[in-house]
């Protein structure tokens, strides 16, 4: 018995540390600087969606292993399951959805919205002064939606997968 609350402690503990590297990350893309060229590298948007990646599985292993640690019993009933599911949709969907970039170019001050793809654009300036238009491609937010919802629904899968598995031993 002690030997698996050790193994629980240090999945929290790897948790919070993977969150705290999240954190150096967020900290050390902000201070790259990079050629104001359009479109953006794909590097760029690696480097910045990484805090987020660890943050992700940062918090749920710490979750996970705080709810070991504590011995607190989840039992799922199938409509807690569908809940569990819509919600990881959502979070997902949501966090593409709002994640945006701002270009300052002095001729196209402009700020876009989407992961991977930009889907919204809201342009504040142009040549001819200030600008308050909003473009949106359809394109790419489907794309980002094909993108998206197998992704959501394998990790909702795998999750309810591995309570199961943790349930039945």
């Amino acid at each position: 018995m002690l030997e698996i609350r050790r193994i629980y402690v240090v999945e929290t503990v790897f948790g919070v540390s993977l969150v705290v590297v999240g954190f150096v990350l967020a900290w050390w893309s902000r201070q790259l600087i990079w050629i104001e060229i359009y479109p953006p590298p794909w590097e760029k948007q690696f480097i910045e969606s990484l805090p987020l990646m660890f943050w992700g599985f940062g918090a749920s292993l710490t979750t996970d292993g705080l709810r070991r640690i504590f011995s607190i019993r989840l039992i799922l009933s199938m409509s807690k399951q569908s809940f569990l599911l819509l919600f990881y949709m959502m979070s997902i969907a949501l966090l593409s959805l709002f994640r945006s970039e701002h270009f300052p170019l002095p001729d196209f001050d402009h700020w876009k919205y989407g992961y991977p793809l930009f889907w919204l654009i809201h342009q504040t300036s142009s040549l001819m002064g200030a600008e308050n238009k909003w473009f949106i491609d359809f394109q790419n937010f489907f794309v980002n939606f094909a993108f998206w919802l197998p992704m959501a629904l394998f990790c909702t899968c795998l999750t309810l997968v591995l309570i199961g598995l943790r349930e039945s031993s």
